[in-house]
C-alpha cells in the first residue's frame, strides 16, 4: 500500500509540474502572440497613415490647375479597415461617430470636406493606435515628423493655396484679419518641429539598422524641404501676388519622397521587431512541446518503474528459486556421478587388464583378434574420458588439454559409439565428410562426446518417425570448419529455443534425459573458442558447429 501511494504521489507531483511548465510556456506564448498582433496592427497603421498623408498632400497641392473635388480614398475607408490599425475595438460612441463621419463625407463631397475628414482620420488613428508611445523610442520621432507635422504644414485649417488666395483678396486687406497670418506662423512652427523630429531620429545610439540606412537621404531631403518651405512662406507673406504653383509642386515632390523614405525605414524597423516576436512565438511553442513530452515521459517512467517493481521482484525471486533448485540438482548429480565413476572405474580396470592378458597370450597365435582388442582399449579410454568430462563439468574444472584433433578419426569413433542405437531404430545416417580435413582446435575425447551427444539427441528426435534420417555434413571455409547435424524430426518449439542450452532443461519424457547433453556441448565449444547454434532450418532441427582450424 505504501508503494502504491508513493507511485500516485510521484505521478501527481509530476503532473502538477507538467501543468505548471505548460502554463508558463502558454503565458509566454500568448504574450509573444499578442506582441505579434501588436506589430502587425502597427504596420497596418503605418501604411494607412502613409496613404492618408499622401492624399492630404495631393488634395492640398493640386497641380496644373486640376483641383479635385473629393478624395477616392475616403470611399475605400470603412470601419473594418480602420479597426485593423487600432489596438482595440472602438467604444460604442467612437464607432457611431466614425460611421457618421464616413457617411457625411460620402454624401457631402468637396475638397475642403475631404481634407477635413482625412485630417480627422489621421488624428484618430494616431490617438487609438500604438504608434505614438514614448519619446525615448526611436520610431516615435519619425512618426511624429511624417504623420503629425508634415501633413499640418500643407493643411491645418487651410491649404497653402487657399492661404495665398485669402492673402490676395481685397477683403483680407481691408479687414486685416490676423488669423491668416497666424496660420502661416503655425505652419512655420510645424516645419521647425518636423525638422527637429527628423534630427532626433538619428540621435539615438545605437540607431536601428532599418532606419539608419535611409539617414543620409532623409536628412538631405529634409533640408531641401525646409528651404523650399521657407521660400514659399516668404512668398506668401511678402509677395502674395506671386504664383506659388512651381514652389508647391517642388514641396509636394520633396514631401512625398520624405514620406516614402520614412515609411520604408519604419517598415524595415517594424519587420525586424515582428520577426523577433514571431521567433519568440515559435520558440515558446517548441519549448512548451519539449517540456510537455519530457514531463509525460517522466510520468510514464515513474509509473512504469514503480508499478512494475512487484512484478520484477517476483521474477527475480522465481529465477533465484529455479537457480537454487538447479544448483541442488547439479550438486546431487555431481555426488551421484562421482560415486558412479568410482564404481565403474573398477570394472573398467578389470576389462582393461583382461584385454591385456588376452592380447599377451593369444595375440601372436590369433592376429585377427588384435583389431577387436584395440577397439576395447579405445572404448575403455572413451568411458574414462566421459566420466572425467562429467566431473569436469560438474566441478567447473577447465583443466583439460587443448590441442589438434583429427575430425575424420573422431567421427569414426562417433560412428562406433552411436551405430548400435542408429541401427536398432532403423535410422538412416548420411555423412558428407571430406576424407582430408584440416585438424581442428579441441580435445579429442570432448569433440567425440560433443558429436555423440548431438547425434544421440537427433536419434531421440527421429525415432518413431516415418523414414527417420540424420544428416552430418562438414565444410571448410576460411579458417573454420563448419559441421551441420540435421534431422527430420519435429524440431524445437520456439518457446524452447532459448532454454535448450541451459543445464537440466529437457523436453524428453521423465527418466529418458538428464538435461545435460546440450549444456555439456556448449561447455566443450566454449573451451575450443567455437560456436554452437540452432539454425532456423525446417523441418526438423539443424545444429551448426563452428570449429577453429588448428594452426601448427
Amino acid at each position: 500500500m505504501k508503494k502504491f501511494s508513493f507511485v500516485w504521489f510521484a505521478a501527481f507531483a509530476t503532473t502538477m509540474f507538467t501543468f505548471a511548465l505548460g502554463f508558463v510556456a502558454f503565458r509566454f506564448y500568448t504574450q509573444r502572440n499578442e506582441l505579434v498582433k501588436f506589430y502587425e496592427k502597427e504596420q497596418v497603421g503605418i501604411q494607412l497613415l502613409y496613404e492618408i498623408s499622401t492624399e492630404i498632400l495631393r488634395l492640398s497641392t493640386p497641380l496644373d490647375g486640376d483641383v479635385p473635388k473629393s478624395s477616392p480614398l475616403i470611399g475605400k475607408l470603412d470601419y473594418a479597415v480602420f479597426n485593423q490599425a487600432v489596438l482595440g475595438p472602438l467604444t460604442e460612441t467612437e464607432a457611431t461617430t466614425f460611421q457618421s463621419q464616413l457617411e457625411h463625407s460620402r454624401h457631402s463631397p468637396g475638397l475642403l470636406r475631404s481634407l477635413e475628414t482625412l485630417n480627422e482620420y489621421r488624428s484618430f488613428i494616431l490617438d487609438k493606435s500604438n504608434l505614438i508611445l514614448d519619446p525615448q523610442f526611436q520610431a516615435y520621432h519619425l512618426i511624429d515628423a511624417l504623420f503629425v507635422s508634415l501633413p499640418k504644414i500643407f493643411y491645418l485649417n487651410n491649404s497653402l493655396e487657399q492661404l495665398q488666395h485669402d492673402l490676395r483678396s481685397p477683403a483680407f486687406r481691408q479687414s486685416g484679419d490676423i488669423k491668416i497670418w497666424q496660420e502661416v506662423g503655425i505652419k512655420k512652427t510645424f516645419l521647425d518641429h518636423m525638422s527637429e523630429s527628423i534630427e532626433k531620429v538619428f540621435a539615438f545610439s545605437p540607431a536601428d539598422p532599418g532606419l539608419q540606412k535611409s539617414r543620409e537621404s532623409l536628412l538631405g531631403l529634409k533640408w531641401e524641404f525646409v528651404n523650399s518651405s521657407l521660400a514659399l512662406f516668404d512668398s506668401l507673406v511678402n509677395r502674395p501676388d506671386q504664383d506659388i504653383g512651381i514652389q508647391l509642386e517642388q514641396m509636394r515632390g520633396q514631401a512625398e519622397r520624405i514620406l516614402e523614405l520614412g515609411v520604408e525605414g519604419l517598415t524595415k524597423f517594424n519587420n525586424t521587431r515582428l520577426a523577433a516576436a514571431k521567433l519568440g512565438v515559435y520558440t515558446s511553442l517548441a519549448i512548451a512541446f519539449v517540456l510537455w513530452i519530457l514531463s509525460l515521459g517522466l510520468v510514464y517512467l515513474l509509473v512504469r518503474r514503480f508499478l512494475s517493481t512487484s512484478q520484477v521482484m517476483e521474477t527475480v525471486i522465481t529465477d533465484q528459486k529455479k537457480a537454487l533448485v538447479s544448483a541442488q540438482k547439479l550438486a546431487m548429480f555431481g555426488e551421484l556421478t562421482a560415486g558412479i565413476g568410482h564404481d565403474i572405474a573398477n570394472p573398467l580396470a578389470v576389462i582393461q587388464a583382461t584385454t591385456s592378458v588376452i592380447e599377451k597370450h593369444f595375440g601372436k597365435d590369433q592376429p585377427s583378434l588384435i583389431p577387436y582388442l584395440e577397439r576395447i582399449y579405445r572404448m575403455v579410454e572413451r568411458i574414462n574420458a566421459i566420466i572425467k568430462s562429467m566431473k569436469s563439468y560438474l566441478t567447473n574444472d577447465d583443466n583439460v588439454p587443448i590441442g589438434d584433433v583429427d575430425l575424420v578419426a573422431a567421427f569414426n569413433d562417433v560412428r562406433l559409439l552411436t551405430n548400435h542405437r542408429i541401427k536398432n531404430y532403423g535410422i538412416e545416417l548420411e555423412t558428407n565428410i571430406p576424407p582430408h580435413l584440416h585438424h581442428i582446435v579441441g580435445n579429442e575425447s570432448e569433440i567425440v562426446q560433443l558429436f555423440v551427444n548431438l547425434i544421440s539427441n537427433a536419434v531421440d528426435a527421429v525415432k518413431g518417425q516415418k523414414d527417420p534420417k540424420i544428416v552430418v555434413s562438414v565444410i571448410e571455409k576460411d579458417s573454420y570448419v563448419f559441421v551441420h547435424v540435421k534431422d527430420n524430426g519435429p524440431g524445437v518449439p520456439m518457446q524452447n529455443r532459448e532454454k535448450i542450452f541451459e543445464p537440466l532443461f529437457t523436453t524428453k519424457e521423465k527418466g529418458e534425459g538428464t538435461g545435460l547433453g546440450l549444456a555439456i556441448c556448449q561447455r566443450i565449444i566454449d573451451k575450443c573458442h567455437g560456436r554452437l547454434e540452432l539454425l532456423e532450418h525446417g523441418p526438423g532441427a539443424c545444429f551448426q558447429i563452428r570449429l577453429n582450424i588448428y594452426a601448427a
